[in-house]
This record gives structure tokens, C-alpha cells and sequence, in this order.
């Protein structure tokens, strides 16, 4: 019990989910250290469409894919 308390509650989360993080900061990444249009940012970092990544991007990040690389973030 302690080892579950001690993950933080990671393990309510299912593989598909850390999936789709790993890919949004993948396209986080290319996205402020790219000039790539969002279409193959989000054929790089494994989404199956852009829309793909247009849904799942502000599940993680608050912000579209498309106002990502122009919203201010703290450092």
C-alpha cells in the first residue's frame, strides 16, 4: 500500500494516457524549437491525424497546439 501512495496516484492512469503525454511533449518540443506546420509535428511525435493532436494537446498543455508556441510560460 505504501509503494501505491508513495507513485502519487500515477497508477490510475492507463498506458494510452502517459502514450498521448509522451506524444504532446514530443510535439510541445517541436513546436517551439520548429518551424514545422502542426501537421508534421503531429506525424513526428506518433498522432494519427492532426485533429489526433488538436484533441489530445490541451489535455496536458490548456492551450491548442496552434497557441502553444505563442502563450507565454513561466520558466
Amino acid at each position: 500500500m505504501r509503494d501505491r501512495a508513495a507513485a502519487g496516484g500515477h497508477l490510475r492512469r492507463t498506458p494510452a494516457h502517459y502514450v498521448r503525454g509522451a506524444r504532446a511533449e514530443a510535439a510541445a518540443h517541436l513546436l517551439t524549437s520548429t518551424a514545422l506546420p502542426l501537421a508534421g509535428v503531429a506525424r513526428r511525435c506518433g498522432f494519427g491525424t492532426t485533429e489526433s493532436m488538436r484533441t489530445a494537446f490541451p489535455d496536458f498543455y490548456g492551450v491548442p497546439p496552434s497557441r502553444f508556441s505563442t502563450t507565454p510560460r513561466s520558466v
